[in-house]
């Protein structure tokens, strides 16, 4: 099959996917009116059989409806007095659920729609579980990103108010090989605010020894002496 014929097949393939696709996230796009949420599709599954092929780009239609309606409902909230209506965004983790169905590698899905889950409402959805939940599974789609563990770390550690889960989630990531060693500092950190004195002279100890560069190591230095007879 020559070039012109498979792209005189793709090409109409590929504008049925979009059609199909927008007319089914076109209603998400919340009005600047606060009014009822409702999502007609959210069985991320079918959503990803209904792409034809075309997983990315309706990852990326979903992650633009993402931000549209998070936008949107900041809009209408700050133009109306009855900020309860649109306070919770309840579409929100279902739409991040599809996105990262469709596109388990879509990185600034997780990342940024954890911030939108996490924030305190009513600028946010107020959900910071459903953002830790999002993170590790964009943690396990995407192993080597250790950046996300740091995401990860800050919301049990800001909003979840979990400092041991918070060290754990840097701890975890400064294992990756490409893991700056602020991740090892950030754990040590945490565990010594209120988490494990053992743990952070150990992660204290651990940073000293593997640093290149002589300011974390005095920073690890001096931290350890103040650990010390705790």
């Amino acid at each position: 099959m020559n070039p012109r014929t498979i792209a005189s097949i793709a090409i109409p393939l590929l504008f049925c996917a979009v059609y199909s696709i927008s007319g089914e996230v076109e209603p998400l796009a919340a009005s600047l009116e606060p009014g009822p949420d409702v999502l007609t599709m959210s069985d991320a599954r079918l959503v990803k059989k209904m792409s034809l092929g075309y997983d990315g780009l309706a990852a990326d239609i979903y992650w633009t409806r993402v931000v549209q309606y998070y936008g949107d409902k900041r809009h209408a909230q700050e133009d109306t007095a009855n900020s309860d209506a649109v306070n919770h965004f309840p579409l929100l983790e279902p739409l991040l659920r599809i996105t990262t169905t469709l596109d388990p590698n879509l990185l600034v899905a997780y990342k940024v729609g954890a911030m939108f889950l996490a924030e305190p409402s009513p600028k946010g959805a107020g959900r910071p579980e459903l953002a830790a939940k999002l993170l590790r599974q964009g943690i396990t789609n995407n192993p080597d990103e250790w950046r996300l563990w740091h995401d990860l770390g800050m919301i049990y550690y800001n909003d979840l108010h979990d400092n041991k889960a918070a060290a754990e989630a840097y701890i975890e990531g400064s294992k990756n090989p490409h893991a700056q060693d602020w991740m090892k500092v950030m754990a040590a950190k945490i565990a010594q605010e209120g988490y494990s004195i053992q743990i952070s002279r150990w992660m204290w100890t651990e940073v000293y020894n593997t640093s290149r560069d002589p300011n974390i190591q005095k920073n690890a230095l001096d931290h350890l002496k103040q650990l010390e007879g705790k």
